[in-house]
């Protein structure tokens, strides 16, 4: 009978050795990623955020730090013009050397151009034919139904004041504005997080005053 126990003992007493050099072998190894991520060769190169000079450092090499700066929010605001939605389209889907880790930031970008596209696309539409109606038919893949819902009735409000014909500058900023509160969120958050899983950081050093 204490020959058993013995065995027992010292099978459970095996067990919690295993489970316990597991435990610390998890541990060994998420703490020498953390360490090589930071003990990995830090590249950076000169860019300017909002006209502020700063730095983007990572451990990448400097190309990828450009390509990645280059398709970055600040490098990508809201366009104005379809011609300048159609070059910035090219310039994230041409873009080379930038992680897999932004294809999700890339995806989002890229529907967010297309969108705009179709807004443009459906003014020049609306402005010829004399109706909003192919302003609507052009946005409503990219927007949610209940999205669509409150565009549309945006839309008829300013349509019951100025016909698409006489729609003038600050009408064309309204409803672009509308629309642009219609879309999903800005891509920027994902942006931020993608280069965050890298390991990559900005940093600025603001003058005093500002």
């Amino acid at each position: 009978m204490q020959r058993i126990l013995s065995i027992l003992f010292y099978t459970t007493l095996m067990k919690s050795l295993r489970t316990y050099r597991i435990g610390i072998l998890g541990l060994a190894l998420s703490l020498g990623a953390a360490i090589y991520a930071n003990a990995a060769p830090q590249a950076q190169i000169k860019v300017s955020l909002f006209g502020q000079p700063c730095l983007l450092i990572g451990p990448l090499s400097e190309s990828t730090l450009k390509a990645i700066h280059a398709i970055s929010p600040e490098q990508m605001p809201p366009p104005k013009t379809e011609e300048q939605t159609q070059k910035q389209l090219e310039k994230v889907k041409s873009a080379a050397q930038v992680p897999s880790s932004l294809d999700r930031y890339r995806e989002q970008l890229t529907r967010r151009l297309e969108a705009q596209t179709a807004l443009f696309e459906g003014l020049a539409a609306a402005t010829k034919a004399g109706s909003i109606a192919p302003l609507s038919q052009k946005v409503s893949p990219y927007l949610s139904k209940r999205r669509t819902k409150d565009f549309e009735a945006q839309l008829k409000a300013i349509d019951a004041k100025q016909k698409p014909g006489a729609w003038n500058t600050a009408t064309l900023d309204q409803i672009s504005e509308a629309f642009e509160t219609a879309l999903d969120s800005s891509p920027e958050e994902e942006f931020h997080r993608a280069i965050g899983r890298l390991n990559i950081r900005y940093q600025c050093a603001f003058e005093e005053g500002e």
